[in-house]
């Protein structure tokens, strides 16, 4: 604990609080006199060496507590993303005793992630929003020192979900005909339904004359394959017609050699980030009018609309419902662990058909009467 005095004549007590980040964290207290600001300090020490007494436990002490418990039953991906929800509570809520933290202070917090959240510095998801939501809920039921502040909590609007979507059939059509390093993944996704992990894990013997056999994934925070995380996870494919069209047409590697491969090992994340920015860019020259390399063109700005990996996925999802694959089916193609996010697809589907139905007839009508 250091003493100092400012120009302004107060005195500054400075009190090391740990790290974060691998650098050194400091709180510290001010007053008119160096006494009265050693006196602070030495009170929130004392609150500091008692954290296991829930009368002086900080908020940062219950969150750390149930982030340390809580990433020993999740992913490294996972556990880092908690990591940063609970970095961005601290910054607000962290030095505040866990038994005076109200529920007008948690909604001030939840009302600024949804103006500007810290990590983009653009307004946050209303998805977002109810992460936070739900990560104060756990940290509070986790500690057991007090009933949930959060529990009637009005969560702020935030901005629209981005709702995945399914690639159009002129879509579909550029994925088949576009020559690409990325076109084999794109396939792999959109006709397979194929994960980003599972792509990456996938090797040739993996790939039958009629199916596809998914029985690992790859982790990239430990750059390494992995078993799948639930039992659903391990599936056998069936490969919808024009996969297997494709790769009857390309050159096959060596049994064990990875699918997608960069000199023989598997893509890392800033592969694929590349992989995708080159193929978008491709398509891009092709159907959406870009001049390939013209200095105008910022990466990253497209004319024509870019789509995920995952929305391929997606579009698989989609051409099975279109095919009337039943939903138990489909779950198990998928990969799904639970059947109501199958059957949420599916019934989301469903209600697009509808309305996409409706304004048929409505525009039918609407020129039938215009004739009369």
């Amino acid at each position: 604990m250091k003493i100092k005095k400012r120009p302004d004549g107060r005195y500054k007590v400075s009190v090391y609080i740990g790290t974060e980040d691998g650098k050194k964290k400091y709180k510290y207290f001010y007053a008119q006199s160096a006494n009265e600001a050693q006196a602070a300090a030495d009170e929130y020490r004392r609150k500091l060496r008692s954290v296991t007494d829930a009368r002086y436990a900080l908020f940062r002490h219950i969150a750390g507590a149930w982030l340390d418990n809580k990433k020993k039953t999740v992913g490294a991906a996972q556990g880092r993303t908690l990591e940063g929800f609970v970095r961005v509570l601290n910054s607000s809520l962290g030095d505040i005793p866990a038994l005076e933290v109200t529920e007008d202070e948690l909604t001030d917090f939840l009302s600024q992630l949804a103006a500007e959240n810290p990590h983009t510095g653009r307004p946050s998801s209303q998805a977002t929003i109810l992460k936070y939501h739900q990560t104060i809920k756990a940290i509070f039921r986790y500690s057991r020192i007090r009933p949930d502040p959060a529990e009637y909590l009005g969560i702020p609007r935030g901005t629209k979900k981005h709702e995945r979507r399914a690639l159009t059939e002129e879509e579909q059509r550029r994925v088949r005909e576009t020559e690409h390093r990325a076109k084999l993944p794109a396939m792999l996704a959109m006709y397979a339904g194929l994960r980003r992990g599972e792509i990456t894990a996938l090797t040739w013997a993996d790939i039958g004359q009629d199916h596809i056999t998914v029985n690992k994934a790859y982790d990239f925070a430990a750059g390494a394959v992995k078993q799948p995380k639930t039992a659903s996870g391990s599936r056998e494919i069936y490969m919808l017609p024009p996969l297997k069209e494709y790769l009857s047409t390309i050159r096959r590697g060596p049994s064990a050699e990875y699918v997608c491969n960069s000199d023989g090992k598997p893509y890392t994340i800033s592969t694929w980030r590349r992989l995708w920015e080159s193929y978008m860019t491709d398509l891009d020259v092709r159907y959406g009018g870009r001049v390939k390399f013209a200095p105008a063109n910022v990466p990253g700005v497209y004319t024509i609309e870019t789509f995920t990996l995952h929305e391929l996925r997606h579009t698989y999802a989609t051409l099975l419902h279109d095919a009337d694959v039943d939903v138990k089916v489909a779950q198990s193609w998928l990969g799904h662990a639970d059947a109501s996010t199958t059957l949420n697809i599916y019934t989301h589907l469903s209600e697009v058909q509808k309305k996409t139905a409706s304004e048929r007839v409505d525009n039918y009508f609407a020129g039938h009467n215009a004739g009369q």
